[in-house]
C-alpha cells in the first residue's frame, strides 16, 4: 500500500496517496486538512526541509515524496514586494503578504530567487519536533558540523555516491545510529 503521513493542526494526522499530480494532492490536502482555498501548500519532512511542490504541480507526487514517510504541513507565503520588483522593476513601502501566488507570479518569484516565508500548520512545533527548522534544500541546518561529507563511490566511478533522496547512504546510516542513540539516552 502506497501512502505517506501529514501532521498539521493539534498533531493531527492525514494519510495521503503520492501516486497523483501534485496539484491534485494540494488541492485535497487543502480540501481535508480545513485550509482555504486562497493559501499555498507546501510539505516539509520532519527535520523542516521543504519539498517545494509548489514548483512541480504537473508532475506526480511521488517523485517527490517517499512513501510511508511522516511530512509536515505548511503555508508559502511570498512577499508582494519581491513579486512586483520582479514583474516591474520597482520597489514598494508597503509590504503585504500574497498567501497564493498566481502560476505566471511562481515563475517570476523562482526566476528572481526570493525566497517565501514558510508558516508551519502543526501546533506546538517546538515540542513535538525539538530540532524542526524550517529550510529549503540549499540551506544547511545550522547544527550541521562544517567537515565534509564523504561519499560511497558508485560501481561506474563516476565519484557520485549512492545516494536516496539527495543523501549519501553513509549520511542516512549515520542519522539512523544517532537517532537510536538519542532515543536510548531519553528513556
Amino acid at each position: 500500500m502506497v501512502f505517506a503521513t501529514v501532521r498539521y493542526g493539534q498533531d493531527q494526522y492525514i494519510l495521503i496517496n503520492p501516486q497523483c499530480t501534485v496539484i491534485n494532492l494540494l488541492d485535497d490536502m487543502r480540501r481535508r486538512c480545513g485550509q482555504t482555498p486562497t493559501i499555498c501548500l507546501d510539505l516539509t519532512d520532519q527535520t523542516g526541509l521543504v519539498i517545494d511542490l509548489d514548483a512541480h504541480k504537473t508532475e506526480y507526487a511521488d517523485k517527490y515524496l517517499k512513501t510511508h514517510e511522516t511530512y509536515v504541513l505548511v503555508e508559502k507565503q511570498v512577499l508582494e514586494e519581491d513579486l512586483l520588483n520582479s514583474e516591474f522593476g520597482s520597489s514598494t513601502a508597503d509590504l503585504a503578504l500574497v498567501r497564493t501566488p498566481s502560476p505566471a507570479q511562481s515563475i517570476r518569484s523562482t526566476r528572481s530567487q526570493e525566497k517565501p516565508k514558510y508558516n508551519v500548520l502543526l501546533d506546538n512545533i517546538r515540542e513535538l519536533l525539538p530540532d524542526y527548522r524550517v529550510r529549503r534544500s540549499n540551506e544547511k541546518r545550522k547544527d550541521a558540523s562544517s567537515r565534509p561529507t564523504s561519499r560511497v563511490s558508485d560501481e561506474d566511478g563516476s565519484g557520485r555516491g549512492k545516494s536516496r533522496g539527495g543523501r549519501t547512504m553513509k549520511s542516512v546510516a549515520h542519522a539512523i545510529s544517532a537517532r537510536k542513540r538519542l532515543k536510548a539516552s531519553a528513556h
